[in-house]
């Protein structure tokens, strides 16, 4: 199990996790790419240090979080279309950059919340996003995409909340179709664990409401599903409902609940015989001195040692 640490794309962060002793890096972009407002965007060579960057030993790049523009994550169903494709195109040079570097295929993470049947519902939309991801595929090859499950929520404990798809296995779906269609392994998934344990806690609460029995949500499900597609895991803890700070992405810590859930994730990556690679995503109070990763990672890897 390769465990890689998250870390913003500036060397500051980039040197803190080597200094962490972490086996790779997932970059974080933010809204670097962003010039002024959503929908006009910068080229990477504009405002990276890409030279500086490849040195590092990078295995994946998450799309861009933009929330001084009042988003979280941009989603892939936004960047295919004609006015935000410059900010996707731009993702994949950075990763096929680094990839070549390296002579590896760099994984981007791309969030989704739209299933594909409601895409398929809108006009061009799922066509449109199926010839994107041919063509970024083809021009950088040096790289591979996977789409990350997230939670039913959304802007949760602000307003106005709103709910999602691809809570799920929605971004199963989208895969596989992807592959089947493009004939290609190069697009998978990202298993995010925090997001998973959230969307069974909430989904057990409105069946509850409805009086049905709820679907499998289980963590064994969601690695039963993604096998065939997995590309790569974010790990963390949680507290409480799983929103907020100090609630969400949490470090793993020494306590009998947060092991527990440790031991179910190195169980379930062994019993589905999981060899992709695993980023702690967890919350730090300093991303250059990463103190939550560094207990993490030495908790993990106490753990893998148990027989």
């Amino acid at each position: 199990m390769k465990i890689l640490a998250k870390a913003a794309a500036t060397k500051e962060q980039l040197q803190g996790k080597v200094d962490a002793k972490a086996s790779g890096i997932e970059i974080q972009l933010l809204s670097e790419l962003v010039d002024g407002k959503v929908g006009q965007y910068h080229f990477a060579d504009e405002v990276f240090d890409l030279d500086m960057i490849k040195q590092y030993d990078v295995y994946v790049v998450h799309a861009p979080i933009l929330s001084m523009y009042g988003l979280s994550d941009v989603n892939i169903e936004d960047m295919t279309n004609t006015q935000d494709f410059k900010l996707i195109d731009q993702i994949f040079y950075i990763a096929n950059t680094i990839g070549e570097y390296h002579n590896r295929r760099t994984i981007i993470v791309v969030h989704s919340e739209m299933s594909r049947d409601k895409m398929i519902g809108l006009g061009d939309t799922w066509k449109t996003l199926m010839n994107s991801v041919g063509c970024l595929l083809m021009k950088y090859p040096y790289t591979e995409m996977a789409i990350e499950n997230i939670t039913p929520l959304r802007n949760a404990h602000s307003n106005p909340l709103w709910l999602s798809n691809n809570f799920k296995f929605d971004n199963v779906v989208m895969a596989r179709e992807l592959r089947k269609q493009l004939r290609t392994d190069r697009v998978g998934t990202v298993l995010d664990l925090c997001h998973a344990r959230i969307t069974e806690m909430y989904m057990k609460a409105i069946y509850d409401v409805l009086g049905d029995e709820c679907e499998d949500y289980s963590l064994d499900a969601y690695f039963r599903e993604n096998a065939d597609v997995i590309k790569l895991i974010h790990a963390a803890d949680m507290k409480g409902e799983g929103f907020g700070k100090g609630k969400h992405g949490t470090p793993f810590e020494d306590t009998p609940e947060s092991i527990a859930q440790l031991r179910k994730f190195i169980e379930l990556y062994r019993k589905y015989d999981y060899s992709c690679l695993v980023t702690l995503e967890v919350a730090e109070t300093d991303f250059i001195k990463s103190d939550g990763y560094i207990q993490s990672n030495e908790l993990l890897l106490r753990e893998l040692k148990r027989k």
